[in-house]
């Protein structure tokens, strides 16, 4: 299994942001992709599936909660090209499960910064990942469908200084070899 489980790496998303990956599910249950998190009274998200299999994007703001689901659920053991980005300018999520997306508007702007990001799970191991998640990017802009849909058809592997691309290679047993292609180099290994 390729997944992670927890690895946990400092990337600020101020403003708009887009995250993107192929993910493979296991199993029905509330799978993190990529979760933000911090102090309770700050602003924190967790990009994740939940038991029904769809694709959520679940924002806590101090106790308030605001949680968005694309209206396709995902086939488990079965590989899925997922999205989410957040348009800081007029707060509206996009959300993308293969060539199918769905847009939401929020009540309250999504600002994250100072915060730990886990790809595959939460901070402290909840909600970990039980599949595999493969080629995933972090952008610190906004990006819209069509260029969402542009990695359907050939994935850009050359990058800003702001972002980050993540591919996850097996070293043997559940160690995975974490490697940034992008221009921050911000590597590791998964636990």
């Amino acid at each position: 299994n390729e997944g992670l489980t927890s690895e946990k790496m400092n990337k600020d998303l101020e403003e708009s942001f887009t995250i993107v990956a192929r993910i493979k599910l296991s199993s029905n249950k509330t799978n993190t992709i990529v979760g933000y998190s911090g102090a309770w009274a700050d602003r924190n998200f967790q990009f994740k599936t939940n038991v029904a299999n769809e694709l959520q994007l679940h924002i806590t703001d101090g106790g308030s909660t605001q949680v968005v689901s694309h209206s396709t659920p995902l086939t488990l053991d079965e590989w899925t090209f997922v999205a989410v980005s957040y348009d800081f300018g007029v707060n509206n999520i996009l959300l993308q499960v293969n060539a199918d997306e769905d847009n939401f508007a929020i009540t309250t702007p999504l600002q994250i910064s100072n915060k730990v990001m886990a790809i595959g799970g939460l901070v402290g191991g909840s909600d970990t990942f039980n599949g595999t998640i493969d080629e995933l990017y972090i952008y610190r802009e906004y990006l819209n469908s069509t260029q969402i849909g542009e990695f359907l058809i050939d994935p850009p592997y050359m990058l800003g200084d702001e972002n980050v691309y993540y591919t996850f290679n097996e070293n043997g047993g559940h160690l995975t070899n974490i490697i940034d292609y992008g221009a921050l180099g911000v590597d590791g290994t998964s636990f």
